[in-house]
């Protein structure tokens, strides 16, 4: 049986987006899901970048 390779991807959103981002969630004016649903990142992402990176 052969193994699967994965390849690790880029992410597809700017460090300046991310920062806002995560502004939003921090400052209560968005809720984490829709900032990630709105910015087009993954929720664990932002979660772990807003919420445990204080």
């Amino acid at each position: 049986m052969s193994q699967m390779i994965w390849k690790k991807r880029k992410p597809q959103y700017s460090a300046s987006v991310m920062e806002e981002a995560v502004d939003m969630v921090k400052s209560k004016a968005m809720y984490l899901n829709r900032a990630a649903r709105e910015f087009d990142i993954p929720k664990t992402t932002l979660f772990d970048k807003a919420i445990t990176l204080k």
